[in-house]
């Protein structure tokens, strides 16, 4: 409903109702006033008074105007919105720790999520936010004069540059089609020292070649570790396939059989297609090499 619309009809209305127009707002009648919300989130928390907490710390920086130098200022910060979190993982990506005693606030899966994108930002080299010399001393300028529409105008232009500036990132184009893979520590090690060179994939009847397709490897806690390649690919039978001493090793595994039966029940188990797995399906032998190490 537009706003028009809603504002017409809306005082009976104590319950949150979404106004699609452009500013796209939660409307409600609190008793006293009409109340606009951007998010429901905010809306049923001033209905039920209640606030979801999340703790996490930052390092603020700035130029120290009187000394020319950049500073650094640790600032513990509550919110109340994770969105407002991922927001401070973007602009704080250096910086950002969740204490260990408010990790209770997040789910496991949250954290999850916060460690990837904050690793990502980090092997992109976006770095924290920090006031630039030119704001310095834009500020400079109208510490003694009054702060009119100019003032604000202009400041709106300088971060407005600041915010496309570090959006416009390359690498973040560069990385734009690499799909990721999970890994454990042994694994990575094994890769780095070249003892292991290949990465078995089901074959689905709609599989495209994988050879020139990249991969991010992160480890169980999301670190990126590498950047690997596909070079080469053989398609067999999964009945065909002989497992080395090393890859049943490498998963832990005491012999080519126990290997070949993990493997075979991990991919019984995928659950994106509806194609059954069985000894005649097909499976993908990659091949890749290292691009780049983090």
């Amino acid at each position: 409903m537009t706003k028009n619309n809603i504002l017409k009809k809306i005082r009976n209305c104590s319950l949150p109702i979404f106004c699609d127009d452009d500013d796209g707002k939660w409307l409600f009648n609190n008793g006293e006033d009409i109340k606009e919300c951007s998010e429901l989130y905010e809306a049923f928390s001033q209905i039920i008074k209640a606030d979801l907490d999340f703790h996490f710390e930052i390092n603020l920086k700035y130029y120290d105007a009187q000394k020319n130098c950049l500073k650094s200022e640790a600032q513990l910060i509550c919110c109340h919105n994770f969105n407002d979190v991922i927001e401070a993982v973007y602009f704080y990506p250096e910086s950002f720790i969740i204490p260990d005693k408010y990790k209770d606030d997040y789910s496991k899966q949250a954290i999850a999520f916060l460690n990837k994108l904050q690793n990502y930002l980090m092997i992109i080299n976006v770095k924290d936010t920090v006031d630039s010399k030119e704001k310095i001393n834009f500020e400079r300028k109208y510490i003694k004069a009054k702060r009119g529409k100019k003032y604000f105008k202009e400041l709106a232009k300088m971060e407005a540059k600041a915010t496309i500036t570090r959006a416009c990132n390359k690498k973040c184009i560069k990385y734009r089609d690499v799909e990721y893979l999970k890994a454990d520590d042994n694994i990575i090690a094994a890769i780095l020292k070249e003892d292991k060179k290949t990465r078995i994939f089901r074959q689905y009847s709609n599989s495209s070649s994988r050879v020139g397709k990249k991969y991010f490897v992160l480890d169980n806690d999301n670190n990126y570790k590498l950047l690997i390649e596909i070079i080469k690919e053989d398609i067999i039978p999964f009945k065909e396939f002989k497992p080395s001493v090393k890859d049943y090793k490498l998963s832990k595994c005491k012999s080519a059989k126990e290997y070949k039966e993990q493997l075979y029940n991990y991919f019984i188990q995928d659950d994106i297609s509806q194609e059954n797995f069985n000894e005649d399906s097909l499976i993908s032998i990659a091949t890749f090499k290292i691009n780049e190490k983090y």
